[in-house]
C-alpha cells in the first residue's frame, strides 16, 4: 500500500490558512485541521488514512465557504 508523507507546513502570508505539503500534492488547510488530525512534518499516512484527512479538509473548506456566503 502506498504511503503519503507530510513534507512541511507553511503559514500563508496575510491569512489564517496553512499550506500542507505532502509527497503527493499541496493542500490549503485551516488551523483546526492541523489540530484535529495532528498534522506535523515527517508524519506518514497510508492512502486510506490520508483519504479521511482529505475528506475532512474538503468538508471544512466547503463549510467555511457557505458561512462566508451567508454572512
Amino acid at each position: 500500500m502506498k504511503e503519503i508523507k507530510i513534507i512541511g507546513l507553511e503559514k500563508k502570508l496575510k491569512s489564517k490558512k496553512y499550506k500542507l505539503i505532502t509527497s503527493e500534492e499541496d493542500y490549503t488547510i485551516s488551523e483546526d485541521m492541523i489540530i484535529k488530525h495532528q498534522l506535523f512534518k515527517e508524519k506518514t499516512y497510508t492512502e486510506k488514512e490520508f483519504k479521511k484527512v482529505i475528506d475532512d479538509i474538503l468538508e471544512d473548506e466547503y463549510f467555511n465557504k457557505i458561512i462566508n456566503l451567508l454572512s
